[in-house]
């Protein structure tokens, strides 16, 4: 028996269901939290800081501990001696991924919305 990857499926919440909303809400929420610390718990709530020169290093310090928290402080310190990683280039990028998991989230889990 082969198994089909879920094909992702457009979600439009059409406000009949409050609470399939409120549902949703709280599973993609503790999805980002869980995947993405504070830093998922932002962007899915729109309050993440803008990546500008003035606050890459900033951004660039909540990435990094990010990384200790998922993977290991070895992985991690290889980030902090990378140059690049302190580039606003770099922090748009890392972010635009996460944002491209939170979206293929729910397409991937949510059907009866």
């Amino acid at each position: 028996m082969s198994s089909k990857p879920k094909e992702a499926v457009d979600i439009v919440f059409d406000g009949k269901k409050l609470a399939n909303w409120f549902i949703y809400d709280r599973q993609v929420l503790r999805f980002m939290r869980k995947k993405y610390g504070i830093i998922g718990e932002q962007i899915w709530l729109g309050t993440s800081i803008p990546i500008e020169t003035a606050t890459v290093d900033a951004i660039a310090q909540d990435v990094y501990w990010e990384i200790v928290r998922k993977e290991n402080h070895k992985e991690a310190s290889e980030y902090w001696g990378w140059d690049y990683f302190w580039t606003v280039s770099y922090q748009q990028k890392w972010r635009e991924n996460v944002v491209t998991c939170m979206f293929d989230y729910p397409q991937l889990h949510f059907y009866n919305f």
